[in-house]
C-alpha cells in the first residue's frame, strides 16, 4: 500500500541519517586522536571516544581505565592523578593525554612549570575553567572564571580583604569558632563513640565564612560587640566590601605589601613580590551580580578545601601519634610565653604545626592540579613544542608531590621535609598546593591561619585516636576538580594536660 510504502521509505531515510550522523559524531570526536603522534610528543592513547563511553553508561573510573587502557600497570580503580604519576615514573616529564576528544599537554618540568605560572604569565593568564562560561551573570562573574583584563580588575578590588592586617583583626572571631568546634568534639569525644571530624570541621569552616566575611552568626558575643564598637569594620558586610573598595583598605594595603607581602617565603608559596598584578584600573566598582559572585566563590572554595584539609590533618595525626605529641609540646610551649593566648604572633612561631599542615597538603592536595589555558600559539620553553591558542595545559601538583626524585619515600608522613635547610634543596616548583604565580590562591594565608588555629584548638584539648573503623590507606571521592576523603573515621580522648587557651 502507498502509505505503507511511504512509512518505510520515511523510516529507511531516517535510519540512513541517523547513522550518518553517529558516524560523523565519532570521526569528531577522533579526528584529533593522532595530533600527539603527528608532533612526535608521547602520549597516552584513548581506546574509546568520550561520547561512547558515555553511551554505555560506564563510571568516570572505568572509562578512565579505559581511556588509559595501554598503561596495564595501573590499577582499574586507579585516579587520573595516579595515572599521570605513573607517567612521571617513567621519566616522562612532558606528555599528552586526551580530554574526551581534545587534546591536552600535561607538563611536569619544574622548569615549564615556573615558565607557565610566572615567567609567561601573560600567555597563560587564564584558568581553564574560564572557557567554561555558561552565560550565567552570576557563574560567569567568579573570580576563579574570570579571564583577562577582568580578572585583573576584580583581583585588585579583592586583594585589600586578605592583608595581614585584615588577617590579625579577625584572629579573635576565628578562635571563637575554633572554641565552638572544641565544645563539638568534646561533647563527641565523651560519647567515646568513633566519629567523622569532618562533619564538625565542615561546621566550624561554615562559621568562620559566615563570621569573618559575612558578619552574620546567631546571637552576638562580647567579643563581636566589641569588635563592632572598635569602627575598624565600617562595613556591614561582605558584599559592601566587593561593592567599593574603601580608601582604608588601599593604603593599609601599601603599607602591608611593603612591610611584609613583598619578602615572604614560606613553605606554601615564593617570594610574593614577584606576584604584582597591574594596578587598579578606571573602574573600582563591581556590579551586584559580580559582588554575589565573589561572595559565593569565597562561600564555595573557602568550605570544602578547609573541611577536607583539617581532615586529612587529622587523620594524619592519629595515625602517626609520635608526630602528634611533637605537635602538642610545640603548642604547649610556645602558649606558656603567651600565658595561654593564641595571637597571630603566636601561630606564625610555631614552625612545627607549619610542618605538619605543609607536609599534610603536600600528601592530599585538596586542589590536585592547576589548569591553564594558552591565550596564543606560543612555543614552550626549549622543548620546541608550540602549543596552540586555546589549548589546555595541566600541571599536575597531586603527582608532582608524590614523585619519588622530588620528595623521597613519597608515602612517608614527614614534616621534617619543610625544615628550611630541607626545603632550601628543593626546586620551589615542586610543592603547589596553593598554585604560584600572579594566579595563586588569593585566601592562602586566610586558609592557613584559619586551619592552623582550629589545630592548635583540637590539639592542646585531645589526643586523636585512630580505632577499627579508620580506614587505611585513605580512599578518596571523585569531586569536582577536588581531592576529597570518604569517611575518616576517629576517636578523640580529651586530655588531662589539655592547655588553656585565651
Amino acid at each position: 500500500m502507498p502509505g505503507e510504502e511511504l512509512l518505510a521509505d520515511s523510516l529507511a531515510i531516517t535510519l540512513f541519517f541517523g547513522i550518518i550522523s553517529l558516524f560523523c559524531l565519532y570521526w569528531y570526536s577522533i579526528k584529533d586522536f593522532d595530533y600527539w603522534k603527528k608532533r612526535g610528543i608521547p602520549y597516552v592513547k584513548p581506546v574509546l571516544p568520550f561520547i561512547v563511553a558515555n553511551t554505555v553508561s560506564l563510571s568516570w573510573n572505568k572509562y578512565i581505565s579505559l581511556l588509559f587502557k595501554e598503561m596495564s600497570a595501573i590499577e582499574m580503580d586507579s585516579s587520573v592523578e595516579d595515572m599521570i604519576l605513573e607517567m612521571l615514573l617513567r621519566d616522562t616529564e612532558s606528555f599528552s593525554q586526551f580530554d574526551g576528544a581534545r587534546p591536552v599537554l600535561v607538563i611536569a618540568d619544574l622548569k615549564l612549570v615556573r615558565e607557565v605560572l610566572v615567567k609567561e604569565f601573560p600567555s597563560f593568564i587564564n584558568r581553564r575553567v574560564s572557557s567554561f562560561k555558561n552565560g550565567d551573570s552570576i557563574v560567569d562573574a567568579m573570580l576563579f572564571v574570570l579571564h583577562g583584563d577582568e580578572w585583573k580588575r576584580v583581583r585588585n578590588i579583592l586583594t585589600p580583604a586578605f592583608t595581614t592586617g585584615k588577617i590579625k583583626r579577625m584572629i579573635d572571631i576565628i578562635k571563637e569558632c575554633g572554641q565552638t568546634a572544641t565544645e563539638n568534639f568534646r561533647t563527641t569525644a565523651k560519647s567515646g563513640k568513633p566519629f567523622q571530624a569532618k562533619l564538625i570541621y565542615g561546621a566550624f569552616a561554615m562559621d568562620v565564612i559566615a563570621m569573618c566575611f559575612f558578619f552574620k552568626r546567631e546571637n552576638d558575643s562580647p567579643i563581636w560587640e566589641k569588635r563592632k564598637e572598635k569602627g575598624k569594620q565600617t562595613r556591614n558586610d561582605f558584599l559592601q566590601l566587593l561593592m567599593a573598595t574603601l580608601k582604608e583598605d588601599t593604603e593599609e594595603l601599601k603599607v602591608d605589601k611593603g612591610i611584609e607581602e613583598n619578602s615572604i617565603t614560606s613553605n606554601y608559596g615564593h617570594d610574593e613580590s614577584t606576584y604584582q598584578t597591574p594596578k587598579f584600573g578606571s573602574n573600582k566598582n563591581l556590579s551586584l551580580n559580580a559582588a554575589v559572585a565573589q561572595s559565593i566563590s569565597f562561600f564555595t572554595a573557602g568550605f570544602d578545601t578547609v573541611a577536607s584539609t583539617l581532615s586529612f590533618a587529622t587523620y594524619l595525626l592519629a595515625v602517626n601519634p609520635e608526630i602528634q605529641e611533637r605537635m602538642y609540646e610545640e603548642v604547649h610551649q610556645v602558649l606558656e610565653k603567651t600565658e595561654g593566648e593564641l595571637t597571630y604572633e603566636a601561630i606564625q612561631e610555631m614552625k612545627y604545626l607549619d610542618n605538619v599542615l605543609s607536609e599534610t597538603l603536600r600528601l592530599y592536595p585538596v586542589i590536585p592540579r592547576l589548569e591553564r589555558m594558552t591565550e596564543t600559539d606560543c612555543k614552550l620553553g626549549d622543548t620546541g613544542i608550540t602549543v596552540p591558542k586555546g589549548m589546555a595545559i595541566v600541571i599536575p601538583s597531586y603527582a608532582l608531590h608524590k614523585d619519588p626524585k622530588l620528595f623521597p619515600d613519597p608515602e612517608k608522613f614527614d614534616p621534617d621535609r619543610f625544615l628550611p635547610e630541607e626545603r632550601a634543596k628543593r626546586d620551589p616548583y615542586a610543592y603547589l598546593p596553593f598554585g604560584d604565580g600572579p594566579r595563586h590562591c588569593i585566601g592562602m594565608r586566610f586558609a592557613l591561619i584559619e586551619v592552623k588555629t582550629c589545630l592548635v584548638y583540637v590539639i592542646a584539648n585531645f589526643k586523636i585516636l585512630r580505632c577499627p573503623e579508620t580506614k587505611v590507606p585513605l580512599e578518596f571521592c571523585l569531586g569536582p576538580g577536588l581531592l576529597i576523603p570518604k569517611d575518616i573515621i576517629l576517636k578523640f580522648e580529651e586530655r588531662t594536660d589539655k592547655i588553656s587557651l585565651k
